[in-house]
C-alpha cells in the first residue's frame, strides 16, 4: 500500500472527510512515520545492508544512524565473529588486555555504543559491509510505500493503520476505541514476529482485518 491508500483507510476508520477533518494529512503522516519506526523497533522487521567507512582517527567504524541492531559484519569478503570487550578481556591471562594493541587481519568485532571495533585492528583502511536491523525511511509523498518500499512487507501496512488510529483515539480521549485499536496493533506486532520466526523475512504475509 502506498501512503495515499493508507491515509484513505485511516480516514475511513476515523470517519474523517477527505478535507477539513479533525486531523490534517500532515499530522496523520507524521504519526504514521512514528508508528512505522515503532514497528521496526519492536519486530526487527527491516534488514538492511550498507558499506561503512573506516575512521582513521578513532580506528573504528561508526554505525549508521538508523541501525537498531547489528546482525553481521563482513571485512574483506569474510564474515567476522561477534564478541564483546568483556569476553576478550576474560580470555586474556590475568586480564592483561593485550588484544587491544594487536593489529593484523580482523577476525572478530565488538560494538561499543554507536561504533564497531575490529580485532585485531586492521593495518590499512578498508570499508566493511554491515548487515543490520534498521528503521524504515519516513514516507513523504503520496506514492511512497512503507518499509522502504519493500514489496513483501506491504501487508504489514495494517499495523500502521491500527497504530495511527489508536494514537488518534488516545489523543481524542476516546478510551474504548483507543483500547480496541491498541489491542489490534499489539496483535499485528505479534503476528509479524510470529510469522518472521517461522518463515524467511522475504516471504509475504497478510494481517487480516475485516472491514468495519
Amino acid at each position: 500500500m502506498q501512503w495515499s491508500e493508507i491515509l484513505a483507510e485511516i480516514k475511513r476508520s476515523l470517519k474523517e472527510p477527505e478535507t477539513g477533518g479533525h486531523w490534517t494529512d500532515s499530522e496523520l503522516l507524521r504519526r504514521a512515520n512514528l508508528i512505522q519506526a515503532d514497528i521496526c523497533r519492536k519486530t526487527e522487521l527491516l534488514l538492511k545492508t550498507g558499506s561503512v567507512s573506516f575512521n582513521s582517527v578513532t580506528e573504528n567504524y561508526s554505525l549508521p544512524a538508523d541501525c537498531l541492531k547489528v546482525v553481521a559484519v563482513v571485512y574483506d569478503n569474510k564474515r567476522l565473529i561477534g564478541t564483546t570487550a568483556q569476553q576478550l578481556d576474560d580470555k586474556c591471562l590475568f586480564n592483561s588486555k593485550v588484544w587491544r594493541q594487536e593489529s593484523g587481519e580482523p577476525k572478530m568485532y565488538y560494538q561499543e555504543f554507536n561504533v564497531i571495533n575490529l580485532v585485531p585492528k586492521p593495518q590499512t583502511a578498508n570499508d566493511i559491509t554491515l548487515h543490520y536491523i534498521g528503521v524504515a525511511d519516513d514516507m513523504v509523498n503520496s506514492t511512497d510505500k512503507p518499509f522502504n518500499n519493500t514489496e513483501q512487507l506491504q501487508s504489514a501496512s495494517q499495523a500502521i493503520i491500527d497504530g495511527v488510529i489508536h494514537r488518534c483515539m488516545l489523543e481524542d480521549g476516546n478510551v474504548a476505541l483507543s483500547d480496541r485499536y491498541n489491542s489490534l496493533y499489539l496483535q499485528d506486532l505479534k503476528d509479524i514476529k510470529d510469522l518472521m520466526f517461522n518463515v524467511d523475512r522475504a516471504t509475504e504475509f497478510v494481517i487480516a482485518r475485516p472491514r468495519r
